[in-house]
């Protein structure tokens, strides 16, 4: 039987800076690049970095290694004797994204048959990724990995960087070491990437009712049409209770798909039947913003072989690339249903400029590497019951956060790490973690003690720990001293990202002789406040804007100010507001006292 395993580090989640005001609905194919217009300049094109390669070092070597290794195993009394020891593998892989002067050239001359007056203004600037390694080939029961470990994030601009690694049992690590000795190995590269951008305005209307699209959705979990957990009971109030369902992105769209089938999700389009289907992973994305909280799925680490098989048929066909889709349409990311829910319509006008993502995936072979086999840089093989090797690297991961938000949120991070040995020796090591560090190691750091008189293997894998978060805005958050035994110390930000989209209604805002919408968001880091800033303007009919901010991991709610300007130079203010909702609807003007 051939198994297929899809090794994938599921990592970065948003990009810091405004979204680059890209047109989603005209992608252009000029050589070998996709091409994206700008909202409002049809010269300028942005490309995508779409070609992923083997990274290589300032020698030109690749960036990769192979290490094949074996420990002593005892047979048990009455056992025959154990003439195999126990073992496994490590690959370690360094992956960048970047397009060569040659085919950006290419795609110059071809954009120019197309529009003479293009013009290629530099790359897209990915929101998110993920990326792992993918590989297939036979193995008795499926045997090929116990685990994968993730030591990076994405690379999500054009030259950047990112490493991988995996750890194979015996038999996986035996079997991709004879398939590195071909000039195509059974092991590649694949990413999924998510782009912000824009949809033209289209004359469309998505109308859906909250009670009609909870209790539909309950009741097909109930069923067994997709998701897990168990369905929350609601008791006329808006807060769920019980388990959170959660969906896979292809399971959530199947919901809505059923429901928009039933008549329960209606979009009603002006002319043309043309381009329904974009209209409907529209209304799916908007409604799947507002009703769940959406995540990274969760980490292969964390899954079985089973899950990790399923996971893996699911999101490939047959090993080809993917058109570009939504975020509901694969398994990129997980839907957790909200336990505050929205009551009333849902209604939103598509005839303005709206704010989307795209999901883009593509794969690319790791290359030949065959001829660096000898070479024990590369490829090497140890027995790890001789005390040369017994050494313990400790690697630091930053988790969810990628090189733009160093420019963005964060100075630096500090990790302190404590070994205590046997013999009474102590190791410190450190590492300091910057946006040029974070760049130019693809966010792979560690740390490493050796073997000191430590005779208790388990009392050796022990060590202590220490983080320092340094933020802009002189804002410093030190961590606890922890004690671990694991190989990876993952470095999770005490402040999360969020995102608040804002979207206005073109026909309520005429109707209210609003001329420009103006919004503040607030939020804020350690005792310091701090404010982001959007506009609506319905005359340029630029309606839908978001807003990307940091704040505690336990905080879930921010507050907004709105200030509309009317006709006769009137203005209206909704004073300081709390909100927890990732999208808000702003075109409806307080009462007057």
């Amino acid at each position: 039987m051939k198994y297929v395993m899809v090794f994938t580090i599921f990592l970065g989640w948003f990009f810091t800076a405004d979204a680059q005001r890209i047109i989603l609905d005209l992608p252009t194919k000029a050589g070998e690049l996709t091409l994206f217009p700008e909202v409002g300049n049809d010269k300028n094109y942005y490309y995508v970095a779409d070609k992923a390669r083997l990274a290589v070092d300032e020698s030109g070597n690749p960036r990769f290694s192979f290490l094949r290794y074996v420990t002593n195993a005892t047979s048990e009394p009455g056992e025959t004797d154990n003439t195999r020891g126990e073992g496994g593998g490590i690959v370690h892989a360094v992956v960048s994204l970047a397009v060569s002067d040659e085919q950006l050239e290419e795609a110059r001359r071809e954009l120019r048959q197309v529009n003479p007056d293009g013009e290629i203004i530099g790359p897209v600037i990915f929101k998110s990724g993920t990326f792992g390694l993918v590989s297939s080939f036979t193995g008795e029961n499926g045997e090929l990995s116990s685990q994968v470990v993730g030591l990076g994030q994405a690379p999500i601009l054009d030259g950047q960087q990112a490493a991988v690694s995996m750890h194979l049992t015996r038999l996986g690590a035996t079997l991709l070491w004879n398939s590195f000795q071909t000039s195509t190995p059974d092991i590649s590269f694949s990413f999924n990437m998510t782009m912000d951008g824009y949809r033209l305005p289209k004359e469309a209307v998505i109308e859906a009712n909250f009670e009609d699209l909870y209790e539909s959705m309950e009741f097909g979990l109930q069923a067994g049409v997709g998701g897990t957990g168990s369905a929350a009971a609601t008791d006329g109030s808006s807060e769920a209770r019980g388990t959170v369902p959660v969906y896979f992105g292809a399971d959530l769209k199947a919901q809505f798909e059923k429901l928009h089938r039933d008549g329960k999700i209606k979009v009603t389009q002006i002319g043309s039947d043309e381009g329904m289907d974009k209209l409907l992973e529209l209304a799916y994305t908007k409604l799947a913003d507002i009703m769940f909280d959406r995540t990274e799925a969760q980490s292969t680490s964390q899954m079985n072989p089973e899950q990790m098989m399923a996971l893996a048929n699911r999101g490939r066909s047959g090993g080809e690339a993917q058109q570009p889709s939504s975020p509901v349409s694969g398994i990129t990311f997980s839907f957790s249903m909200k336990q505050k829910r929205r009551t009333g319509t849902f209604r939103m006008d598509l005839n303005k400029w709206t704010t989307d993502e795209l999901v883009m995936r593509f794969d690319e072979n790791i290359g030949n590497l065959s001829r660096f086999q000898g070479n024990p840089q590369y490829f090497h093989q140890i027995n790890t019951d001789d005390e040369l090797y017994r050494q313990r690297e400790v690697f630091a991961v930053v988790d969810g956060y990628n090189a733009a938000d160093f420019a963005e949120y964060i100075n630096f991070v500090t990790v302190r790490l404590k070994k205590e040995h046997a013999n009474g020796e102590v190791t410190h090591e450190e590492v300091v973690i910057d946006r040029e560090k974070f760049s130019k190691k693809g966010n792979n750091f560690s740390m490493v003690y050796g073997w000191k008189g430590d005779d208790n293997r388990n009392d050796w894998m022990e060590y202590d720990h220490e983080v320092l978060w340094s933020f802009f805005g002189d804002v410093e958050v030190a961590e606890p001293l922890k004690t671990s035994s694991f190989n990876a110390i993952n470095l999770a930000p005490p402040y999360a990202k969020r995102e608040v989209e804002f979207q206005a209604d073109p026909t309520f805002l005429e109707d209210q002789e609003v001329r420009l919408v103006n919004v503040k968001l607030y939020y804020t880091m350690g005792e310091k406040e701090f404010f982001k800033a959007i506009s609506l303007n319905p005359s340029r009919n630029q309606l839908s804007e978001k807003i990307l901010f940091v704040a505690p991991t336990d905080v879930g709610e921010y507050e907004y100010e709105v200030t509309w300007r009317l006709r006769g130079n009137r203005v209206v203010s909704s004073g300081r507001l709390t909100a927890s909702d990732n999208v808000l609807f702003v075109d409806e003007l307080p009462e007057e006292e």
